[in-house]
């Protein structure tokens, strides 16, 4: 993909924005929407969630530079109503795979896969049609974790979409999946040193919480695991990826900034040990509770670090099935808490 100079540098900035967590809560993709709003030269930038949440759906997440700012109102009125589905030109759970983390314009796609309906569909008449964005073109992709849908994320265009917007829309796709795969990950905690300790213990994988030089200040349960099993390679390993030196592990570094404090990072050990000992846990705590096949991949999924809400999307059951499946894993496992329960499965043998 070749991006002018000028542009390509913007864009650095945006995926440096975009991998650091902020202790305070601020930056990410509110910092980064105004930027790539002024970039494309576009009237809006939109970054938005739904979720079900019991019998209705409901806006997880609203970012939104540049417009009627009642987007977002409009959006959630008219979900409030009726099954998302009736909104929607794609399945809001699990897009076809086509769809997923690339950049197409929505709008011809609509009138490719269903000519002639794109006038007469609830998002024009009572989403768009309002703040008079209904004639836009839609250059945006569908940010996926997997098979599951994170966010739609684009912009709404007053003409035809350029190549240039497309090709620097699809150079920021991988670095916005990053960051709200991270973020669902930590469960969207907010970002204070205590929340970010007990978030740690919500991912799936090991997770340390490291000084500028690597040394180790926090770490979860699968990180101690880690540690008991070999002290000297971990810590070696976490020095290396901060030196930006070839490394034995794959480890991805997130930047977390806070005013008047040092930088530090969230260092989480990547790769396919950590994912194969974790489904190992899982089978072991399945055996020894006894759990159903349900409760089976309930575990599975909240030992790699997802929320409820997530997981009732993943399975396709209401949340309230899911907080019902926790409780009966809970008495199973002699557990009451959720850090408890993942710190069990990760150091089971």
């Amino acid at each position: 993909m070749n991006l002018e100079r000028k542009d390509a540098v913007r864009l650095s900035m945006m995926r440096a924005e975009l991998s650091t967590v902020r202790l305070d809560g601020a930056g990410g993709v509110d910092v980064v929407l105004p930027e790539l709003r002024d970039l494309l030269d576009t009237d809006v930038v939109l970054l938005y969630s739904v979720a079900a949440h019991l019998e209705e759906w409901r806006i997880t997440r609203w970012h939104q530079a540049g417009g009627d700012p009642r987007c977002g109102e409009l959006l959630g009125e008219a979900l409030g109503k009726k099954a998302a589905s009736s909104i929607f030109y794609y399945d809001v759970l699990w897009p076809a795979a086509a769809q997923r983390n690339r950049v197409v314009d929505a709008s011809r796609w609509i009138d490719r896969s269903s000519p002639g309906t794109w006038e007469a569909s609830r998002m024009y008449r009572e989403v768009l049609e309002p703040v008079r964005m209904h004639r836009h073109s839609q250059p945006r992709a569908l940010i996926c974790d997997g098979p599951s849908l994170l966010a739609w994320f684009g912009a709404l265009h007053p003409s035809t979409e350029s190549r240039r917007q497309m090709r620097l829309l699809s150079a920021l796709v991988p670095a916005v999946r990053q960051r709200l795969t991270l973020e669902r990950q930590l469960d969207d905690a907010p970002r204070t040193a205590n929340a970010l300790r007990a978030a740690i213990e919500h991912l799936g994988s090991a997770a340390f919480i490291i000084g500028a030089h690597g040394a180790i200040h926090e770490t979860n349960a699968a990180g101690r695991t880690l540690l008991t099993e070999d002290r000297t390679e971990i810590a070696q390993a976490l020095q290396n990826a901060v030196a930006r030196r070839p490394n034995a592990r794959e480890i991805e570094l997130v930047p977390l900034v806070d005013r008047g404090v040092p930088t530090h990072f969230l260092a989480i050990v990547r790769g396919d040990p950590v994912a194969e000992r974790i489904a190992s846990c899982v089978k072991l705590c399945v055996t020894r509770w006894s759990l159903t096949a349900r409760q089976a991949e309930v575990l599975a999924l909240v030992a790699r670090g997802l929320a409820n809400a997530t997981i009732a999307a993943t399975l396709r059951v209401g949340e309230r099935s899911i907080e019902l499946h926790m409780t009966a894993i809970f008495d199973r496992a002699g557990l009451d808490s959720r850090a408890a329960l993942v710190a069990r499965v990760l150091t089971s043998d």
